[in-house]
């Protein structure tokens, strides 16, 4: 897997550029959701799979359902703070799910991608996503992503204030 900050590039890319289409913080944290596997299996040691069940398209969207109620109840705070970040969106529960569901498909096809042990198909065992991109590629698409995401923030955020400051002063 790409460190799990990483996963959040290619979402908050998707994001920003797509805010019509996907609900930022819902991309966000379907993209990096289902890596809470892994950070318990190496906290307390356990003998469980690194990739295990939550990295598969069932577990994922298990995990995915899970996440949506609370941002879906959390909407009118989360809607503040996506406020004053310039960033108004859409609330409702289906566009939370499908951006959620988005960023957690992402990241599974991601983590696909270069590692064998992944089984994003269970209870099936092929993986056909591994080994048709390199890990170097993806660490690279990952921070461009995040570049990116940042590049078009800032746009977003100074236009929008540009916006507010000429509808003030008329």
């Amino acid at each position: 897997m790409p460190f799990t900050p990483y996963h959040a590039g290619p979402a908050m890319l998707a994001g920003v550029g797509f805010r019509k289409v996907f609900h930022i913080p819902a991309l966000i944290v379907g993209s990096v959701i289902v890596d809470i596997e892994p950070f318990l299996v190496l906290a307390f040691d356990l003998d469980y799979p690194l990739h295990g069940f939550f990295h598969t398209f069932a577990g994922g969207t298990i995990a995915v359902l899970l996440i949506s109620v609370p941002i879906w109840l959390l909407r009118k705070p989360i809607g503040k703070l996506m406020a004053r970040l310039k960033l108004e969106q859409k609330k409702g529960f289906w566009f939370i799910l499908w951006s959620a569901m988005f960023g957690m498909v992402t990241h599974i096809i991601m983590d696909s991608l270069f590692h064998a042990d992944l089984r994003p198909f269970y209870p099936f065992w092929y993986n056909p996503f591994y080994g048709h991109i390199s890990s170097k590629a993806i660490h690279f698409l990952c921070v461009f992503s995040f570049i990116a995401a940042g590049i078009i923030y800032i746009v977003i955020f100074f236009t929008a204030q540009k916006k507010e400051s000429r509808q003030k002063n008329s």
